[in-house]
């Protein structure tokens, strides 16, 4: 389980609990191992900007992404 949250998450962080989250989605898709069914929650309020060549690679098999909120 591993949590995403813009406003104070840090992609140095280990994203395992709400105060340690990272701050991009593709940081904690980093974190996760294929097939073990990890979860990432993406915590209300997060933002994160995509743009021209900027995109979320959701490269690891088995990852569930869970929006909290609006």
């Amino acid at each position: 389980m591993f949590y995403v949250d813009s406003s104070v998450g840090s992609d140095a962080y280990i994203g395992t609990k709400p105060e340690w989250a990272t701050a991009t989605i593709d940081a904690a898709v980093n974190l996760c191992t294929a097939d073990r069914g990890d979860v990432i929650y993406v915590m209300q309020g997060h933002t994160e900007t995509f743009g021209v060549g900027v995109e979320v690679d959701v490269d690891v098999a088995g990852v569930s992404i869970i929006g909290l909120g609006n």
